[in-house]
């Protein structure tokens, strides 16, 4: 069976970014992983919600960014994989309305 787009990027993360997936309640994180303040290149760990949010946004956020070059396209999958952490989480906060 050929795996989802949430599968790919859920592999992506963790494995090519080193990501840890996060499936703790969110009232019990610890404030450094619900801090906005925090840059996003000290988040070491992400939510499902997050891999929701960033499929339902990469391609707003290509259109209208024009920066498909910043990511890696995978033959098995509709959607662009983030190069970087940082790229990852650069769409995840891409407002849509804009």
């Amino acid at each position: 069976m050929k795996p989802t787009d949430f599968e790919i990027l859920l592999d992506h993360l963790q494995n090519v970014l080193k990501l840890e997936l996060n499936n703790e309640d969110s009232s019990r994180v610890c404030f450094a992983f619900e801090n906005e303040e925090l840059r996003d290149d000290f988040k070491i760990s992400f939510t499902p919600n997050d891999v929701e949010l960033y499929l339902i946004k990469i391609k707003n956020y290509c259109n209208k960014t024009s920066s498909i070059k910043d990511f890696i396209i995978n033959k098995n999958s509709k959607i662009p994989l983030p190069k970087t952490a940082e790229l990852f989480w650069n769409v995840i906060k891409f407002d849509t309305k804009n």
